[in-house]
């Protein structure tokens, strides 16, 4: 089962702004997958990323956005192995949450969402999400049935 990541206040604002207000937005260059050891809630708050053991973010590329068959939800996936380095001392705590963030550092958060494992990490580990694991929801109002 994927890993599934929500839009966080600051995107959904954006993107309304944007659509209903004609107030520009940026599109980021680059997307960035972090680590917390905490849910940052839809406010993305970057209190409780990872920051010990040789962490960094690591970049993310997405599939091309479609309808899943069986939900019925816009989603898209990482298209290859998120791998971080090699943990050269243990994480600062068990890693809960990821957040998907426009910045290699500081930045704003766009997604995030709970692992379906929670893992803590020790030194020597490599923590990897396997290519088609995280996945965007691009939430779409259910349909309403006639009555």
């Amino acid at each position: 089962m994927a890993t599934e990541c929500s839009m966080t206040y600051y995107l959904s604002e954006a993107l309304a702004k944007h659509v209903t207000q004609n107030i520009p937005f940026t599109s980021p260059t680059e997307n960035w997958l972090a680590c917390f050891t905490a849910d940052p809630t839809k406010d993305g708050l970057l209190t409780n990323e990872i920051t010990l053991g040789g962490y960094l973010r690591q970049q993310v590329t997405w599939s091309d956005p479609e309808v899943d068959a069986e939900d019925g939800k816009m989603k898209q996936s990482n298209v290859s192995d998120i791998e971080f380095p090699q943990a050269t001392a243990n994480w600062d705590g068990e890693v809960t949450h990821g957040g998907i963030i426009d910045a290699d550092e500081a930045g704003n958060m766009l997604f995030k969402g709970e692992f379906e494992v929670h893992k803590t990490i020790t030194e020597d580990d490599i923590f990897r999400i396997p290519a088609g694991e995280l996945q965007l929801i691009w939430d779409i109002p259910e349909e309403e049935s006639s009555s």
